[in-house]
């Protein structure tokens, strides 16, 4: 499920389990909690039905013992008891029938409390009291303690309390039940979450270490390889999160640098047989530029053979024309000489010229013919 994620992703999934487990254990105890903390309310709201239940048949018991202490002694001093206890017991049950109010049961039997002692003062108490003012009437009075004409109601209304005592006991066994099932859930939901947190973080832990190091471990191998100079290994690439892409990529990096590799051999080969044919051409040219060599010299040589001849040439012309001038002069110290030694002197300057011209026309041609012989090469020969 988990493999066709990216890691990031598989990181998020399996945390969330761990999220998930540890809200839910701490929902449980926050549930648990509120569960004690409304029976412990609850608890204690009982104890104050019966503080105020139990104030109320306190109440009734001075008044009963006032009234007998009364009865027995005529001393008005021991009415007090009566008195100070009926307030209390009005106060009491007032308070009772306040906290009991989501209770209709209850407010039954303290509706039923309250006639009961209302109907005790006013049949037994107060008779007994208006009597015991006359002495002769004394004896009267007396004789409803005797008869027990106040018992009947006194054992109703101790009936009525225990009931009511009984049924706030109860609801406190029920709640305190209830929390201690609270507090159980909750000693449970820390274990359980815990333990599921613990769990879910090994199995993520598992599972990431599943699914990283093996292919992280193929992926040194094949790295190891490649270095090694084993560009045919190829390694298994599963998944498609970011360690599946590295292999993959590791895969197509191979074959490419294996595609490469023969692409240097191939060229390594054309470049040695390039280098072959580059040193057997180099050879050919260092014998053709030997030969050149020759020939320039060779050339050279005839160049120079030419230049001597030319120099020879004008210096023999320099020399005819210094003749030339030397008989001019003469001619014009012997003003005598004749037109043929005239036409004679003419005619040899004339020629002078002309091998002057010869001269240069030699060394324009020797000129040329080094030039064409360099360009000729070999076949310039």
């Amino acid at each position: 499920m988990l493999s066709g994620l990216k890691m990031k992703y598989k990181v998020v999934v399996l945390f969330s389990f761990a999220l998930v487990a540890t809200v839910a254990s701490m929902s449980l105890i926050y549930t648990s909690l509120q569960t004690v903390r409304q029976t412990a309310e609850w608890s204690t709201h009982s104890n104050k039905v019966l503080r105020a239940v139990n104030g109320a048949m306190a109440a009734m018991v001075d008044r009963e013992t006032g009234l007998r202490g009364f009865l027995i002694t005529a001393n008005p001093a021991n009415l007090d008891p009566y008195k100070q206890g009926g307030s209390a017991f009005e106060a009491h049950l007032a308070d009772a029938v306040r906290l009991t109010s989501d209770n209709p049961e209850q407010q039954k039997r303290l509706a039923h409390l309250g006639e009961l002692a209302t109907s005790w003062a006013s049949t037994v108490a107060e008779p007994a009291i208006r009597l015991m003012g006359e002495v002769s009437t004394q004896d009267q009075a007396r004789s409803f303690e005797v008869r027990a004409l106040g018992k009947t109601m006194m054992d109703e209304l101790r009936a009525t309390v225990s009931a009511a005592t009984a049924e706030e006991e109860q609801l406190m066994v029920t709640r305190e039940a209830a929390s201690t099932a609270a507090m159980q859930t909750i000693e449970w939901a820390i274990f359980g979450g815990t333990l599921a947190v613990v769990v879910v973080l090994l199995g993520a832990g598992a599972v990431l270490i599943a699914s990283t190091v093996g292919p992280l471990n193929r992926a040194v191998d094949m790295a190891r390889r490649i270095g090694a100079g084993d560009l045919t290994y190829r390694t298994q690439a599963k998944g498609r999160d970011e360690i599946g892409d590295l292999l993959r990529s590791m895969n197509a990096m191979s074959v490419q640098l294996s595609q490469i590799v023969s692409d240097v051999i191939g060229s390594a080969a054309q470049v040695a047989a390039g280098s072959r044919q580059s040193a057997a051409t180099a050879e050919q040219l260092s014998s053709g530029s030997s030969e050149q060599a020759a020939a320039s010299e060779q050339t050279s040589a005839a160049v120079e053979e030419m230049s001597g001849n030319v120099r020879q040439n004008a210096d023999n012309a320099a020399q005819a024309e210094r003749t030339a001038v030397r008989a001019r002069a003469l001619a014009e110290d012997v003003a005598s000489a004749t037109t043929q030694a005239v036409a004679s002197m003419a005619e040899v300057a004339e020629k002078v010229r002309l091998v002057q011209e010869i001269a240069r026309q030699t060394d324009l041609l020797a000129l040329n013919a080094a030039i064409e012989a360099a360009r000729a090469g070999p076949h310039g020969k």
